[in-house]
């Protein structure tokens, strides 16, 4: 492959001289008419066309470059010469190409910085998705047939071309044992292309990706909305429309999940727009103020790829339609994170007011998201304000497809609808709700069956093992401190103000300084114990260990382990003194 397109006429990267070089070229001459019409170099997606009167124009666009351009040539079919002349920059400028195995269906153009073949274009047709086109070309013993872009137009073993419904322009391989020559599909405007179709990337693994676009650039660690992904970038220094690429690999899948392009500043924004509307479907519903959506095909549905364009930023972003025909992230994620969890998984937020971490995270869908915290500083809540672009109808289309539809309430506020995670009813801690009139989300425990309630039961676990100071900075400094009348532990006495948590005393061993227990004194009288809902808790957070009646009353056990051996922590529960022990088995 050559290492710059014949008509990105660079003084740095082309075989060019000046006015004053004699080629040996009698200039005007014209001794053969052979390359007249339209010719595909496959290798760098380039189109030239010969004119009898000596012009030529040509169109070119891959991963390193892209522009179109014109002047005027002289064969010289003796020598197997070409010269061109053309303007670049304001200045007049010439190139010397060596031709060879010239015939009405093939030649191949060389110089010191690279090799071309070009094949004839002998079919062009102007196509609307849907339909179908049989080849007519039989001049050569046809071999067979190959789509360069099949997300465009397809072809089958006897040459009929399928038009899938995207836009744009396929050049169809016609194999002949002579040449391979080509039949030019257009499929909506005949505009030249911008960039290559970078959204077949979304899908592939890094060697895929590498196969496309070469080795990369830089590569770095990045979180998109709660998502770690391996950012791969790429410099296009020679590209008239980009000056990078991105593309995010999922550290999860091992797959591309989005690709971002870079526009140079100087593009006007009208020519990205234009472009835009003529390659892509416009997502009418689905924008807003300096966001633009268009889809690879007439529908959602139907698309691979959404294409997102930043007016204000210079970037498009390409993602797959369900990442971005709503795209709420996995804030749900949040849910009982600290704020050190928060930043770890999410980045840096924007405020923190005390009882709310707010981010404004930089996402089409979504202006703001706040991140409650209880009196121990976990998250118990989250709100979400969905950008006002967003419809009503997609985001109950989202939640349908990807949760279980749990009931809606109309109160003064107007309706108000619930999801469910898609699990059993007893295993669910996540709960869904959304105000379409208000245009917000929240994420909750499941509360109206008061797990959510427990979260803050299952919170004191962590502090068996911790040392006093590890103590106070995650549960905050104790209403008293007291000493066992044997003085072999100290008790940290907390009294937190809570639906189902009256007294906490966690006591800490005197000749080793760390936590072994931690006692939970629980309200008398609540209906949340109703059901057997804390042994249903522990059931899903631990091992059901054993039960037996003591001189306390019943007793029920669960442990953090499979097996006994291989446990740290024990649960204990007595129902009827409302109490929960925390122990190291340690």
């Amino acid at each position: 492959m050559k290492k710059i397109l014949i008509l990105m006429l660079t003084a740095i990267a082309i075989a060019s001289c000046n006015d004053d070089c004699d080629h040996g070229f009698i200039d005007g001459q014209i001794n053969s008419d052979i390359l007249v019409g339209s010719w595909y170099e496959e290798a760098t997606n380039e189109e030239d066309i010969y004119s009898p009167s000596s012009h030529f124009y040509g169109k070119y666009c891959n991963q390193f470059q892209q522009g179109e351009g014109q002047g005027t040539y002289i064969l010289d079919p003796e020598r197997n010469r070409m010269k061109w002349s053309y303007q670049i920059n304001g200045m007049h400028r010439t190139t010397d190409w060596k031709l060879r195995d010239v015939t009405k269906y093939q030649f191949i153009q060389y110089s010191d910085i690279g090799i071309c073949t070009y094949g004839k274009i002998v079919e062009t047709y102007e196509m609307n998705g849907g339909e179908t086109q049989k080849i007519a070309f039989n001049e050569l013993d046809v071999q067979g047939y190959e789509s360069i872009n099949e997300n465009i137009a397809t072809v089958s073993s006897d040459g009929i071309i399928t038009a899938t419904g995207e836009k744009g322009t396929a050049y169809i391989k016609i194999k002949t044992a002579e040449a391979n020559v080509y039949a030019k599909v257009i499929v909506g405007a005949n505009v030249p292309d911008l960039w290559i179709d970078y959204s077949s990337l979304l899908g592939r693994d890094y060697d895929g990706m590498k196969e496309l676009l070469g080795p990369p650039s830089i590569n770095s660690k990045e979180n998109i909305n709660g998502e770690e992904v391996d950012n791969y970038s790429y410099n296009t220094p020679i590209h008239n429309i980009l000056k990078g690429v991105s593309v995010a690999i999922s550290s999860t899948t091992h797959k591309v999940v989005q690709i971002a392009l870079n526009i140079y500043d100087g593009v006007p924004q009208n020519i990205i727009m234009s472009y835009l509307k003529n390659h892509y479907y416009m997502l009418e519903s689905n924008y807003e103020e300096n966001f633009y959506y268009y889809t690879t095909s007439n529908s959602l549905e139907n698309s691979r790829a959404v294409y997102v364009y930043d007016g204000e930023k210079k970037l498009v972003g390409i993602f797959t339609k369900d990442g971005i025909g709503i795209n709420l992230g996995n804030y749900e994620k949040g849910l009982g994170m600290s704020e050190t969890e928060l930043v770890d998984t999410f980045g840096e937020y924007n405020n923190n007011t005390g009882n709310q971490i707010i981010y404004n995270p930089n996402n089409s869908s979504i202006n703001q998201v706040a991140f409650s915290l209880d009196s121990l500083g976990h998250v118990d809540l989250i709100n979400i304000q969905l950008s006002s672009s967003v419809q009503s109808d997609a985001v109950m289309d989202y939640f349908q497809k990807h949760y279980d539809y749990f009931g809606g309430t109309n109160d003064f506020m107007g309706p108000f609808l619930q999801w469910l995670s898609k699990d059993s009813f007893e295993s669910n801690t996540l709960l869904i709700g959304y105000r379409p009139n208000f245009g917000v989300i929240t994420y909750s425990h499941l509360d109206n069956s008061n797990w959510g309630k427990f979260i803050v039961l299952n919170s004191y676990a962590k502090g068996v093992g911790m040392t006093k100071q590890q103590v106070v900075e995650t549960f905050g400094y104790p209403f008293t401190e007291t000493t066992e009348e044997d003085g072999e532990r100290d008790a940290l006495v907390y009294v937190p103000k809570g639906d189902i948590v009256e007294m906490v005393a966690i006591y800490i061993v005197k000749g080793t300084g760390i936590v072994n227990q931690i006692v939970i004194q629980l309200v008398e009288e609540n209906d949340v114990f109703d059901d057997g809902l804390i042994e249903k808790f522990f059931d899903r957070r631990y091992y059901y260990s054993e039960k037996k009646q003591t001189q306390q009353g019943l007793l029920l056990r669960w442990i953090n382990a499979e097996k006994l051996e291989d446990a740290t922590l024990r649960a204990s529960y007595y129902p009827d003194y409302n109490i929960v022990v925390y122990g190291s088995l340690e």
